[in-house]
């Protein structure tokens, strides 16, 4: 399945995730909500309200019928008329079954419960009407908002029941707050139903066709339904002991939250098939019994254990689980297939499972609980899914069969692997369990049901349900370098062009956060930039990630700053969670330590992809690591050789430009430098000595005709790099400042612009000042100070006009040479022409 969030399976996906994440929440607020009460008033008010509140959710199982699956698969089809329509029919089932309701409390209660009868009537109509708004809601994937207003609702009954019980009304406190709780939830979601929907009524034929699809399902609804009900019930009816009807119970809900997912799938399948152009149902078969295998491996593998963390007495129920967590795989098989057969509009197989699985469920049950107990019912529903699925199974694509076997293997494998590994080695009961999920999703992916890049995008997709694609990136950004900052340019330009434009996908990690404003104005609305001093901000972002970018630029070397040292670490993590990692024109250079160089190789090893942008980058790497990596150019230069000069308009020129344009046509002549110190003081001090003393010769010998133009490239505020220090260290040295103009950092594509229109010559230490300036075909006096720029200087043997100056050389001679020589060479193709 492809999980792109503009895809039906993304959606689909990623609503059944956030569906599955609502049902827990429903599923813990109704725990922690009696809980609580149970501190605060008696056990008969709770034993009242429970029992009016278990006969209003049974009688509004019937007034609901199975009008779920109408909605799920035509609400989108029939926006103007299908929500209004469903709500009056459903008011008329409700006005039908209320005189049952009121017969009931009359007949089976105590008199004094008959005090809240139209208490009840009226719970039961907010209750049967918030099920139609959220039906509807699922049905145009509102699933965000079905969560919120369950949220909502949960907070209310909450706050509403503990204030009514503590000032001491009891049971009719109780049963308010959950009535508010449905008039609450019922009013909320009618406005993202009247923003997205219409509130026409339909006609006899529409109300007929609603009616007649939810009668359909009703015997495969009430059939699940029934089955977990009448379990505990007739348990109790057949004299089995409270104690291990409380074990069964328990043990009932932990398999069924354990496998909730696929009850979400099924809900969410009928409205994702019904707008996309393809039937997801056999896709779905798959992707459900992929997930719930390795959760019954590893329900099977410690039962025991499990069960002892709700208390000793429940450990006696461990057979129980093994069945029960063997029913999940049959059970999901039947929800799906009922979900196809809605949207195949197939009701004959419908009434069939229905009526299959209660039948077989009632059969075994009354013939083998009297003698095997708890464990009796457990086998009569392992049996009523399996027999229904099996039957289902029979009328769907046979490729399911298959699928059904993979996943039996799988559990076999993950669970069998652990029990005989317990019996050679006393492992805990967590690890045990880690183990055969480990090892059933090996089975699972080896066998072909499932894939790692499949498995990948559920994970992102429980990150991110809404399934937009977040690039992490991981580089030298934001640390004011011009060469780090086009490069930053060139990453996205080449990596959004499958994106959506109007959405930030880029997630930066930065020391300065501000960065974007200064040098990416023009690209800001698809950056976010993280604060890596901000962990929690980093780690959110880190996990809502797809993708993570290293790259590009060099990060390991003398130079390297502490957070880079963890760089690899991050790579190795984001692969284990299954997150897509590419190294990006990296470089790594001997100067760089043994455990960055260890760290780094171990990272390219297991990632994606990977590229280096030189050949001493490459040598760094292990053989298995240079397998799989590329030498590629520095990503500044596809970035600059494919801007458009004839867009300069569309670019902001450097603070500067008019100032030097003025400069250029009193006929000065145009000195661009770049300097940086390097790591020996003796070698930083002798730089700036000798070019402090060129300036001074220059000014004296060249009469002010040469203005002096100083591009610091990297001002990062490290003793190491920052050129603006060097620049100061000049400044401080010459006779005057009046030919001499420092840019400010901007654009960096405004910096190449500069060079290319308004420099006649270039003198460079950083690596993309020769970059630039060699692009814009200046007349270059080198001074190479690492490898990198001696074999970009070897790759370019076609510039004609480039001279190399070694570090160790420098000397105000040689510097003074070079520019008179160019600026004699000017004079004359200015004579010549």
């Amino acid at each position: 399945m492809s999980f792109s969030p503009t895809s039906s399976v993304g959606r689909y996906i990623g609503s059944s995730l956030t569906l599955f994440l609502d049902q827990i929440l429903v599923a813990l607020s109704n725990g922690i909500f009696w809980l609580l009460i149970s501190k605060i008033t008696t056990a008969s008010d709770i034993g009242n309200a429970t029992s009016i509140y278990s006969l209003i959710m049974l009688i509004g199982t019937f007034t609901q019928l199975g009008l779920e699956y109408p909605l799920l698969k035509n609400v989108l089809a029939n926006k103007d008329h299908m929500f209004s329509t469903a709500l009056l029919l459903e008011i008329a089932l409700i006005i039908c079954f209320t005189p049952l309701l009121v017969l009931a409390i009359g007949g089976w209660y105590s008199e004094d419960l008959e005090e809240f009868t139209w208490l009840s009537v009226t719970m039961l109509f907010f209750y049967s009407t918030s099920f139609i708004t959220r039906f509807v809601l699922l049905g145009i994937f509102k699933t965000k908002q079905v969560l919120i207003i369950d949220l909502i609702g949960a907070i209310v009954r909450f706050v509403v029941g503990f204030f009514l019980t503590f000032i001491g009304l009891g049971t009719i406190g109780i049963i308010l707050a959950f009535l508010i709780q449905f008039i609450i939830m019922t009013s909320i979601a009618i406005a993202p139903i009247r923003r997205n929907l219409g509130f026409k009524i339909g006609n006899r034929e529409q109300f007929t066709e609603i009616l007649k699809t939810g009668l359909l399902n009703t015997p495969a609804k009430f059939s699940r339904t029934l089955i977990i009900s009448l379990s505990v019930v007739m348990l109790a009816s057949y004299g089995v002991d409270a104690a291990e009807v409380g074990i069964f119970y328990m043990v009932l809900m932990i398999t069924i939250v354990v496998g909730g997912f696929v009850p979400s799938m099924a809900y969410m399948m009928i409205p994702s098939s019904s707008t996309s152009i393809k039937d997801l149902s056999a896709g779905s078969i798959r992707l459900a019994l992929t997930l719930t295998a390795p959760i019954i491996a590893a329900l099977i593998a410690s039962p025991e254990y499990l069960l002892s963390l709700l208390g000793p007495a429940y450990v006696s129920g461990s057979g129980v689980l093994i069945m029960l967590s063997l029913s999940i795989l049959p059970s999901s098989v039947v929800m799906l297939s009922i979900s196809m057969y809605n949207t195949q509009g197939r009701s004959k197989e419908l009434l069939i499972i229905g009526s299959c699985q209660v039948l077989v469920f009632i059969c075994l049950f009354i013939l083998l609980v009297p003698t095997y107990g708890i464990m009796g019912a457990a086998i009569s529903m392992l049996s009523a899914f399996t027999i229904s699925s099996l039957i289902a199974l029979r009328q769907s694509d046979h490729s399911n069969v298959k699928y059904i076997l993979v996943s039996g293997v799988a559990i076999l494998v993950g669970s069998g692997s652990v029990y005989l590994l317990r019996n050679v080695i006393d492992l805990n009961p967590i690890i045990l369990m880690i183990i055969s999920v480990i090892l059933s999703a090996f089975v699972l992916i080896k066998l072909k049901n499932t894939s790692i890049e499949e498995i990948s995008g559920l994970v992102n997709l429980a990150i991110d349900p809404r399934g937009t694609k977040k690039i992490f990136v991981i580089g030298n950004y934001g640390n004011f370098n011009i060469g780090d900052e086009i490069i930053l340019k060139e990453v996205i330009r080449r990596y959004s062009s499958d994106l959506d434009s109007n959405t930030p996908h880029f997630l930066i990690a930065t020391r300065n956060p501000f960065f974007v404003d200064i040098y990416h104005k023009e690209i800001k609305n698809k950056i976010i930039p993280i604060p890596i001093n901000h962990l929690y901000q980093l780690l959110v972002s880190f996990l809502k990630c797809s993708r993570v970018l290293i790259g590009g630029g060099g990060i390991w070397s003398k130079y390297t700053g502490r957070y880079a040292h963890v760089v690899p670490l991050i790579a190795i993590l984001a692969r284990l969670m299954l997150k897509r990692v590419d190294f990006v024109s990296f470089g790594i250079y001997s100067t760089s330590s043994p455990i960055d160089k260890l760290l780094v190789n171990t990272a390219v090893l297991v990632s994606n992809s990977s590229s280096v942008r030189d050949e001493e980058s490459f040598s760094i790497l292990w053989k298995a690591s240079q397998k799989k990596t590329k030498v590629v150019e520095d990503l500044s230069l596809p970035y600059i050789t494919s801007f458009d000069k004839d867009s300069i308009e569309d670019i902001p020129k450097i603070a500067e430009y008019e100032s030097i344009i003025q400069h250029k046509l009193q006929g000065k002549f145009i000195v661009g430098i770049s300097l940086k110190e390097v790591h020996s003081k003796e070698s930083t001090s002798k730089i700036v000595d000798e070019f402090s003393n060129t300036l001074n010769t220059l000014n004296k010998d060249m009469n002010g005709s040469i203005l002096f133009v100083f591009f610091p490239f990297a001002k990062t505020g490290s003793k190491t790099e920052n050129d603006e220090w060097m620049i100061d260290q000049i400044l401080h040295r010459v006779s005057t400042n009046e030919n001499i103009v420092r840019i400010s950092h901007g654009n960096p594509l405004s910096w190449f612009i500069a060079i290319d229109n308004l420099i006649d010559i270039f003198i460079g230490m950083r690596y993309h000042s020769i970059i630039f300036s060699s692009l814009a075909k200046k007349p270059i006096l080198c001074i190479p100070y690492e490898k990198k720029i001696y074999q970009y200087l070897s790759d370019k043997k076609d510039l004609l006009d480039i001279s190399i100056l070694e570090p160790t050389q420098i000397s105000s001679a040689h510097l003074t040479g070079f520019v008179k020589t160019k600026f004699e060479d000017k004079k004359t193709q200015q004579f010549e022409k």
